[in-house]
């Protein structure tokens, strides 16, 4: 995302990882799909290790994925069903992200848009916070 501008005039920046005002959510009638994908993918890569069709399993991934220069890599099998895995997941989920100045939350919609929501006592609760939530 890089930056999003809060209603409040407070810009929420999405740089780096493990961000303490930042959640990830997935649709509930999207649940069954992402354990179908997860699945599926994890049968057709040890089919392909199994039938010694690896390199090829990755090229086709790969190649769906756009990350055609990563075969070369010689990652192990764990490396690359962690980087499948990663995929799936990001490609199921949507971002929350909570502003620390105001609370509100901005919950991204499908068009990478976001609805935008205040607590009703308008206090400061800050929900995704693990040091806070102690």
């Amino acid at each position: 995302m890089g930056k999003l501008a809060c209603v409040c005039g407070h810009v929420i920046s999405d740089i780096t990882d493990s961000l303490p005002y930042k959640a990830s959510y997935r649709l509930d009638v999207d649940e069954f799909e992402f354990y179908d994908k997860v699945v599926d993918g994890f049968r057709n890569f040890l089919d392909a290790i199994r039938n010694d069709r690896r390199k090829e399993w990755m090229k086709e991934w790969l190649l769906e994925s756009g990350y055609e220069g990563y075969v070369s890599l010689n990652l192990a099998d764990e490396q690359i069903f962690h980087d499948f895995l990663c995929g799936i997941i990001i490609g199921c989920e949507r971002r929350i992200y909570q502003c620390t100045e105001c609370g509100r939350l901005h919950i991204e919609r499908e068009d990478n848009t976001f609805y935008s929501f205040q607590a009703e006592d308008g206090k400061v609760h800050l929900l995704f916070d693990k040091k806070r939530l102690k």
